[in-house]
């Protein structure tokens, strides 16, 4: 049957909002974005590697996440829209080229496949998206290897994971002092991971950081804390210099261990191991 005038008002508004939000993201104008959300919206972009939660929690790791790239395209194609009075339900395709800079001034590129999902309402200000979840169905590239594809993943990775840890925090604490405990153990464990991965990441350039000390404290308490680490290559020699401490009490011990692996305790085979 024949579309109403308000039923062809409504889809070209819709279609202008989710133009809108493309122009948004790839200009990173998050006040324009504001524009295309309820407030209380949902965003799921976990199948890219994302978060879910609401806007503003999504909104504050989006201008993390996109940061590292300096060119990204969203291109919107066929999208099916049906009206249901004052709410839709839409799924449009995307098309999404995106590109951040390499090692030694090198580009790197790569492309997502997509359906956006969403429900929308009407408001008094025009159509907002109320839920989205993008459905990822082909990545064609991806991150290069090396320490810029961990400053790449790691934002991404970080979001994701410390929302579904702050969850199990909140969940799981049977009063304040638990609560605190686990937020703490939560701080140190970024920490750890921004000097791992991201200060102390480079076998090109080994440095050794403190891996524990009185305050950053694993498995338990051990008397003396005095344990440092540092990444290197299996393929690579190193040297180690120094000096002993000019403390009065002095060093009893300097012992050095070489680790393979990782911290996975489900696969055999990435199980941290004594080389």
């Amino acid at each position: 049957m024949p579309h109403s005038l308000q039923e062809l008002s409504d889809r070209i508004e819709i279609g202008d909002l989710l133009t809108r939000y493309t122009r948004a993201i790839d200009t990173r104008d998050y006040a324009l974005l504001d524009t295309c959300f309820l407030p209380d919206a949902t965003v799921d972009y976990t199948s890219s590697g994302g978060i879910s939660g609401k806007y503003p929690e999504v909104r504050a790791w989006l201008e993390k996440a996109l940061a590292p790239f300096d060119k990204m395209v969203h291109f919107i194609g066929n999208s099916s829209v049906e009206l249901r009075g004052d709410e839709a339900r839409s799924r449009t395709y995307v098309v999404n080229p995106m590109s951040f800079p390499g090692d030694e001034g090198t580009k790197h590129s790569f492309t997502v496949w997509a359906h956006y999902v969403d429900r929308l309402v009407r408001t008094g200000d025009g159509w907002r998206i109320a839920e989205r979840v993008e459905e990822q169905v082909l990545v064609e590239g991806g991150f290069p290897e090396g320490p810029r594809k961990t400053q790449l993943e790691l934002p991404i990775c970080l979001g994701d994971s410390m929302s579904e840890a702050a969850l199990l925090v909140e969940t799981f604490s049977r009063d304040d002092l638990e609560r605190r405990e686990g937020y703490r153990l939560l701080s140190r464990t970024v920490g750890l991971g921004f000097d791992r991965f991201l200060e102390y990441g480079q076998p090109d350039v080994p440095d050794f950081y403190r891996l524990q000390s009185a305050h950053r404290k694993f498995a338990g308490d051990n008397p003396d804390q005095l344990y440092h680490a540092s990444a290197i290559d299996g393929n690579r020699s190193y040297r180690i210099r120094g000096r002993w401490s000019n403390d009065r009490v002095a060093t009893a011990l300097i012992e050095f261990g070489v680790y393979g692996g990782g911290l996975s305790f489900d696969d055999e085979n990435a199980k941290r191991r004594l080389v």
